[in-house]
């Protein structure tokens, strides 16, 4: 699939954003493009301690999977410089989630076949929550993997209420022979640990200890973040919840957002028209009798 000039342009926006973001603070750049845009919020609105967290208006229909697809590459070659990014791409529900790991994990799809273009079909693998475990140490660092998750597997104020966060002896693998730099600011196992998970092979003395989590493991990698309907869930637990995975980057996408999604691109609806991606015609007028007045001339010209 060829990308439409507005999905490159916005691509070439997070590209411009965060290669700025590499020799100054994120809310110094933010704050100037906003003023060029004319933007009303030039306050960044900082969740991330310090990482960039950016977000792309596009409209219903404007192909916002597409562009968060080509986005992985963009943002590694401008910012995170891995050549093997680890992506964690969240969704707002159950069959966006489905919808979404089917068009990346089939590689006739114009999803997966982005991502195979910029990393080579070897190099991508897909996952989901449950089958993180199935991908080995060499996989990380090699290849671009990314989990397929729901805002709510990971959102939680307290983490031994999801699985994502468990105990995984199965993981263990992962987190041998780590430095103490590298394991900072991991989740440890704690007396509640034990206690909420009566059958796990934790004791007293494992208190302290790194947790074998599949959260844990992302965190490890510094993962992109992606966020899909990204106006949902503007929340202190949310944030703090993306806090947790340690993020290199968040890219929030949404059609609507909100005073904290830090807008670095806008996408119009008469872009989508001129690349006939709106097949109804748009009629765009002034209306300044009033919202009533508004809604009748509304269905007066349906």
């Amino acid at each position: 699939m060829e990308l439409k000039n507005y999905q490159i342009q916005s691509l070439e926006s997070v590209a411009d954003f965060l290669q700025a973001c590499r020799t100054r603070p994120v809310a110094e750049v933010y704050a100037e493009r906003s003023k060029r845009l004319a933007q009303q919020q030039l306050k960044y609105f900082d969740y991330l301690n310090g990482a960039p967290a950016v977000c792309l208006r596009v409209p219903t229909g404007g192909g916002k999977t597409i562009i968060a697809a080509a986005a992985v590459k963009t943002i590694d070659d401008a910012y995170t410089q891995t050549g093997a990014p680890v992506v964690v791409w969240l969704t707002p529900s159950d069959a966006i989630t489905q919808q979404t790991f089917k068009g990346l994990s089939d590689t006739k799809h114009a999803y997966r076949q982005r991502l195979d273009s910029d990393f080579g079909a070897e190099n991508v693998k897909v996952c989901t929550p449950e089958t993180l475990n199935t991908l080995s140490p060499d996989d990380f660092g090699r290849r671009c993997i990314i989990l397929v998750a729901t805002n709510q597997t990971f959102n939680i104020s307290k983490t031994t209420q999801r699985n994502i966060y468990a105990f995984n002896e199965t993981l263990e693998r992962f987190f041998v022979n780590l430095s103490p730099s590298a394991t900072a600011g991991l989740e440890v196992v704690t007396a509640d640990d034990i206690e909420d998970t009566p059958d796990s092979v934790l004791t007293q003395n494992d208190i302290g200890r790194v947790k074998y989590s599949a959260a844990n493991l992302l965190s490890l990698y510094h993962p992109i973040v992606i966020v899909d309907e990204a106006h949902n869930g503007r929340t202190d637990t949310f944030f703090a919840t993306l806090q947790r995975l340690h993020p290199s980057v968040c890219l929030d996408l949404t059609a609507t957002p909100v005073p904290k999604n830090n807008v670095i691109h806008s996408v119009s609806a008469w872009e989508l028209k001129s690349e006939n991606m709106i097949k109804l015609p748009v009629i765009l007028g002034e209306h300044t009798g009033g919202w009533e007045n508004c809604l009748m001339e509304a269905v007066a010209l349906q």
